[in-house]
């Protein structure tokens, strides 16, 4: 959030191992969805929230 806008850029990433303070996993329909419930997540008005897809491997049967 920037001015009380939210602010949606395509990297620089954070290097995980310096600044990872935790996960918070979603489900959205797409990544505009996805960018709208991150959005809303408290910290993300403090810092930045970075969003990553994760692989359904359901259909492969790997889950079941």
């Amino acid at each position: 959030m920037q001015d009380g806008h939210v602010s949606v850029t395509d990297g620089p990433f954070a290097e995980t191992k310096e600044q990872l303070g935790g996960f918070i996993l979603i489900e959205a329909q797409d990544l505009n969805d996805a960018i709208r419930v991150a959005s809303r997540i408290p910290p993300g008005r403090l810092g930045g929230i970075e969003l990553r897809p994760v692989r359904d491997l359901s259909a492969w049967g790997a889950i079941d």
